[in-house]
């Protein structure tokens, strides 16, 4: 760990960690003001399908009810988060479990939404896959098959549960809301068949979004996203840049790296914002934090404390009292 050479950096990753509230999606480019609905993550772009298209993901539970303005919203601000994606293929999932009375959209708005979809967003969608269909649901889809292309029906795919996904996409690379979680777990209980085993749904080259241990086991103490970006931030140039943890990153930059991590491939910065945004995001997506729950005061602590004493503090008592193998820790103790 020699050239890990400043005596701050890694520090000041856990610091970030703690306190910044990271915002991962982009809101739409547009006048209107979409915050609540980019709050309630209706619709989330992430990572791509098995056969390397963008993957969509949208959630009926999240839907804002029925009488409200980001009800009024909810169609222009779908196709303000498509624009950037739909010139190329790419999929959607649609997550319906959530869907209810007082969030669901009219059979008019349903309509209206097909019609104002143009070309450009039906032709390159290739797959459009319904998580949890029910039978209202697949009514309503057969009611409006008199205003759908038969080519555009040909796209629909329903699913059951959450692991007839795992044949399209890595689970591990989509949000799936907690209560859509529960529901197909609750679901195949009472069938007596097993819950989702995410041991299987994990890409092999994922990097985000994966158990500690599993990511130390295939590639060391030091895992390839902090690895690779730490040596990038601690270059002569990089080190000097105030601040990097503290100013923000194109998200769709940050997506679309994430995803070329995510497949393995050859990772290349030209300056230090976005992969610090990174780093952050690969400390929060770990399904477990690396801060372990008896360090929560100590934590405490270190946002009430001064700036200048926060580094030493995070040393002192926090990064003294974390047991693991992680290289990451490793090169923070050290320096």
């Amino acid at each position: 760990m020699g050239n890990f050479r400043s005596k701050k950096i890694a520090p000041q990753i856990i610091s970030s960690v703690i306190e910044d509230d990271f915002k991962e999606v982009a809101v739409p480019s547009s006048n209107e003001d979409f915050s609540e609905l980019e709050r309630a993550k209706v619709i989330n772009i992430c990572g791509v399908d098995k056969d390397g298209r963008p993957v969509i993901v949208v959630a009926a539970c999240r839907f804002p009810n029925n009488n409200t303005k980001e009800h009024h919203q909810l169609l222009r601000f779908i196709k303000a988060k498509l624009d950037i994606y739909v010139e190329n293929d790419y999929s959607v999932i649609y997550f319906h479990h959530g869907y209810h009375k007082a969030n669901k959209p009219s059979f008019g708005w349903l309509k209206s939404a097909y019609q104002e979809f143009d070309r450009k967003y039906k032709k390159n969608i290739k797959r459009l896959i319904v998580v949890h269909p029910t039978s209202w649901m697949k009514m309503i889809w057969a009611m409006m098959k008199p205003f759908i292309s038969a080519k555009f029906g040909q796209k629909l795919l329903y699913v059951n549960q959450l692991a007839e996904l795992s044949d399209f996409i890595w689970l591990n690379q989509i949000p799936i809301p907690l209560e859509v979680q529960n529901f197909d777990d609750t679901k195949l209980k009472s069938q007596g068949l097993e819950t989702l085993n995410d041991n299987t749904t994990i890409a092999p080259d994922s990097q985000f979004a994966v158990e500690l241990d599993v990511l130390i086991e295939k590639q060391g103490s030091l895992p390839r996203v902090p690895k690779e970006i730490i040596k990038f931030l601690l270059t002569e140039e990089n080190i000097k840049v105030e601040g990097i943890f503290r100013r923000s990153a194109s998200n769709l930059a940050i997506r679309d790296t994430k995803t070329i991590f995510d497949q393995g491939k050859t990772v290349e910065f030209n300056e230090p914002i976005l992969p610090s945004a990174l780093l952050k995001l690969w400390f929060r997506s770990l399904p477990r934090s690396i801060i372990p729950s008896h360090c929560l005061k100590e934590m405490e602590n270190v946002v009430k404390a001064s700036p200048d004493k926060k580094i030493d503090l995070i040393r002192e008592t926090i990064i003294s009292r974390m047991d693991s193998k992680s290289g990451i820790l490793q090169v923070a103790r050290t320096q």
